[in-house]
């Protein structure tokens, strides 16, 4: 049975029995307060405790409040400023029939003209100076 492959000696047959060995007067604890612990074995704080709610870095010191900035971009339009869909549309058709004229569809092909598409429409759009948004272009 499991029981008779235990060696036998002094101390439990378990892990932690076996690494400690006869040391049986070792303690983790007492090997982790060095000098300078206080009471209880912790060591004397650095200095008086942060406020509630301010962040503490490694050392010990309280970090500067982190600053609050606005975004940079906006959110939708300024008052007057619209985005010429009829100019944005006559330009990708343009890129389209220029790129496409007298091409077959090929498999091989496919990503890496999809690719070409994508970066000649978005530099022909941006040829156009919209407002600055997040351009999104599906091929």
């Amino acid at each position: 049975s499991i029981d008779e492959d235990r060696p036998t000696g002094v101390g439990p047959a378990s892990r932690r029995g076996s690494v400690l060995g006869l040391a049986t007067s070792f303690s983790r604890r007492s090997s982790l307060s060095g000098p300078g612990t206080g009471p209880g074995g912790r060591r004397p704080s650095l200095g008086p405790l942060p406020p509630l709610g301010s962040r503490v870095g490694f050392s010990g010191l309280p970090l500067a409040p982190a600053r609050r900035m606005a975004p940079s971009h906006r959110r939708e339009p300024v008052p007057g400023e619209h985005w010429e869909v009829a100019h944005a549309q006559r330009a990708l058709e343009a890129a389209l029939a220029a790129r496409l004229q007298n091409t077959c569809y090929s498999g091989a092909e496919a990503g890496r003209l999809t690719k070409e598409l994508c970066d000649q429409v978005r530099v022909r759009l941006r040829e156009l100076c919209p407002p600055r948004y997040k351009l999104v272009c599906s091929v």
